[in-house]
């Protein structure tokens, strides 16, 4: 069973009144922690835009080796190395 603690006639506020003292303390340490989020979520959001960019360059670095070597696979007994030509035309 639910009740609600601040209801009528529960004896509780739902907004206690706390010393000003208090309130200042407790508005600095919420606005210390606000800054501290803020800053680490950009740090977070910079190191995920780096990684995305590297994953994205992984990606069209594999799909180019594929499609390279797709098209470059030397014929049964040849080599694609320019040394190796070089020293066979003489």
């Amino acid at each position: 069973m639910y009740f609600n603690l601040f209801s009528a006639g529960s004896g509780v506020s739902p907004h206690p009144e706390l010393p000003q003292g208090q309130m200042d303390s407790l508005l600095s340490i919420i606005s210390s922690q606000r800054e501290r989020f803020r800053s680490r979520n950009q740090e977070l959001e910079a190191v995920s835009h780096d990684l995305s960019r590297i994953l994205n360059f992984c990606l069209f670095q594999e799909e180019l080796i594929s499609r390279l070597s797709v098209s470059f696979v030397p014929p049964a007994g040849e080599s694609l190395h320019a040394a190796d030509h070089a020293g066979s035309a003489e």
